[in-house]
């Protein structure tokens, strides 16, 4: 029994090893490279054995392989069409769909990678990966079509052929910029089996007083090393460099480790490792907090949500060693990979990712911490983002402007430095000045823009009545006004506090004549029964009163009061007089000064005549009725009779003159009298 069951393992032995070496030697080579996670050497081993291929089932595989490999390596573009063609092979696992309808999503045809995410939920319903796949193609889609108000343009003088990432300002005044590139030049001068590109060294550029760049040198040693080192971060003196150092051996990949490196001199003294986790461990992109006691960083260690998480280690001093390393949690980690970029403050951090709902692969992502101490994450948008790969992005202090990486289209190489900024919006107010009376366009008038910003100006309306005040600022309320002798004041209030984009405010403004002794109603004044105090709810009508008299600063106006019949004369005289006081009361104690106002009280003297507006809005009066007591008693209805009663019991106003000129003295800044501190003598 035993002597027939090891036969048959030799036999098993012996199938296995005759099938590995039917394999073409440059397939054995790749697929071991390829378990090495050595992607450009495997790409090319793989592609060069790939027509001795016989074997059908291993064939598909190789093909599935070398789009991991393109993938790997952001060739998207060829990634596509091998991913279509271990499909179209035959190859079994149903990930090759999810990994083909990615491909087609990052080369922005979103419309076809739906059609694939939905074949991949019929394979495997329920994937998470799927539903975030088709939820991130209808969001770009509408983040495409409806862009944000950044500015986006290549950086020509920093980007070349080969790879450029991952900007850092070098000094305070930011007119230096480290960032990592794989151009001709660096220090190491090897190709990496990984990327299929040189070893990636850090790069200087600076800029002059003109505004020009030089052109980019990489750091000497001891930062470039023969390893590759990219990823850098500085502290706000720009005195303690953190960079990203990654060692090989032979047929042995050491991993990614963070260093950190002290001013000395013009340079750098020797780098030290910052003991986070083990060697084997990918630890890359670190970014140092404002207060210099917060690292953040990119790394695999167990414990994570998914492929690159973002950790952080402590300290309470910046003489002081890091601490444990402390996973950033799943608001900002997710299934993908998430890469820190940037703090802003203490509350603010800017990283990239692409497993959050983007528009193709990595996305840049701010996340503002709540007082409750979790994270608010909210994508850049097109066009910060792309359908491509974008990532690293530094501010410019607090200015809205800077520069991030991307592999889109538009630039020198497989990845370079954009710079971007968020104009500041325009606004302006326009309109026309017309007349109410016949609604002729009124030129000469006299129009100014007033903003609690400062801002003022003032003009004439033209020839056609139009006026226009062009670059407004934003976060401001503004009032324009349009004077002229004999008309009352026109107004028009707007805002740009709270606007998101460029915005055309338009206001015609209605001038109306003014009209000596002709009484007008105050709306919605209203006294407590048979008494002269105001009620609260009057208070709105004459706050727009008080604004009224300031808007039109030189009339002088006699306030009215009129009861309805019920009562004795005399007494409704002096109930009415009292209720005009009490306005004039309330309009003196907002400030209007008591010599533009006056009261009278008319009683039940004076009754009302409908006019068009009251005769619209009670069908049973006509144009030209006069409330007098004989005419409601004769309507027969309690209804009827208490709407004529209350349409008599109403508070007016006339203007008296137009040529007020005020007794106080001029305001200073703080809103005082000339010769009045404010204070209690």
């Amino acid at each position: 029994m035993n002597h027939q069951k090891s036969v048959f393992l030799v036999f098993i032995l012996l199938v296995s090893t005759l099938s590995v070496f039917a394999q073409p030697r440059d397939i054995r080579n790749g697929l071991e490279f390829y378990d090495l996670g050595e992607w450009a050497k495997a790409r090319d081993l793989l592609k060069d054995g790939y027509t001795d291929i016989k074997d059908k089932e291993l064939k598909a595989e190789v093909t599935f392989k070398i789009a991991e490999c393109y993938n790997k390596t952001y060739n998207y573009r060829v990634a596509e069409s091998w991913y279509n063609r271990a499909i179209r092979r035959g190859y079994e696992n149903p990930e090759a769909i999810l990994y083909y309808a990615d491909m087609l999503k990052m080369n922005e045809k979103y419309d076809e990678a739906l059609i694939e995410y939905r074949k991949y939920l019929e394979k495997v319903p329920g994937d998470e990966r799927g539903d975030f796949g088709v939820k991130s193609c209808e969001l770009a889609a509408i983040w495409k079509n409806d862009p944000t108000r950044y500015k986006v343009e290549a950086m020509a003088f920093f980007n070349d052929r080969e790879a450029d990432f991952s900007p850092a300002f070098a000094k305070r005044d930011f007119r230096v910029v480290y960032f990592a590139s794989s151009r001709e030049g660096v220090t190491g001068g090897k190709v990496s089996n990984i990327s299929g590109v040189n070893f990636y060294d850090i790069f200087e550029t600076s800029q002059d007083r003109k505004g020009k760049w030089s052109v980019p040198t990489p750091l000497p040693p001891p930062v470039n090393t023969e390893f590759e080192e990219a990823g850098c971060s500085l502290n706000k003196k720009a005195n303690v460099l953190y960079f990203t150092r990654c060692a090989k051996e032979k047929f042995k990949v050491l991993g990614c480790n963070i260093y950190e490196a002290k001013r000395k001199g013009r340079g750098w003294g020797e780098p030290t490792k910052i003991d986070i986790a083990h060697d084997s461990v990918d630890i890359k992109f670190p970014v140092i907090s404002s207060n210099e006691l917060t690292l953040y960083f990119a790394a695999d260690i167990p414990g994570g949500y998914g492929g690159s998480d973002i950790w952080m280690v402590r300290r309470a001093k910046k003489t002081q060693r890091f601490g444990e390393p402390i996973n950033l949690g799943p608001e900002i980690n997710t299934f993908g990979n998430e890469w820190p970029s940037h703090t802003r403050g203490d509350s603010t951090m800017y990283f990239a990712s692409d497993g959050h709902y983007g528009m193709g692969g990595m996305d840049i992502f701010m996340a503002t911490m709540t007082p409750d101490g979790k994270w608010e994450i909210e994508n850049m948008k097109y066009p910060i983002n792309s359908s491509h790969d974008d990532f690293g992005i530094i501010f410019q202090g607090d200015e809205e402007m800077g520069y991030f990486s991307s592999n889109r289209p538009g630039g020198k190489g497989s990845s370079d430095i954009f710079y971007f900024e968020l104009p500041g919006l325009n606004f302006e107010v326009k309109g026309f000045v017309t007349d109410l009376e016949n609604d002729a366009p009124m030129s000469g008038v006299k129009v100014a823009i007033l903003g609690d910003n400062g801002y003022q100006l003032e003009m004439e309306s033209e020839a056609d009545g139009s006026y226009r005040f062009p670059k407004l600022r934003s976060g401001a309320d503004y009032t324009v006004t349009a004077m002229l002798d004999g008309y009352y004041t026109g107004k028009y209030t707007f805002s740009t506090k709270d606007a998101a984009n460029d915005e055309v405010f338009e206001s015609n403004l209605v001038m109306e004549k003014i009209v000596i002794g002709i009484p007008r109603d105050i709306s919605d004044i209203y006294y407590d029964l048979n008494k002269a105090t105001l009620r609260p709810e009057s208070m709105v009508s004459l706050d727009k009163m008080v604004a009224f008299l300031e808007d039109n600063p030189k009339i002088v106006i006699q306030i009215n009061a009129h009861t309805d019949y019920q009562g004795d004369n005399a007494h409704n005289d002096d109930l009415s007089q009292r209720r005009a006081k009490s306005v004039v009361d309330y309009l003196i104690s907002k400030g209007i000064e008591d010599l533009r106002l006056s009261s009278r009280g008319f009683g039940e003297s004076t009754p009302r005549k409908i006019d068009e507006k009251l005769a619209e809005e009670y069908s049973f009066l006509k144009l030209g009725d006069e409330l007098t007591e004989s005419f409601i008693k004769a309507l027969n209805d309690k209804e009827k009779i208490d709407a004529c009663n209350q349409i008599n019991r109403r508070t007016e106003f006339q203007v008296e003159r137009t040529d007020f000129v005020s007794t106080r003295a001029p305001k200073d800044e703080f809103g005082y009298e000339d010769g009045d501190s404010g204070a209690e003598e």
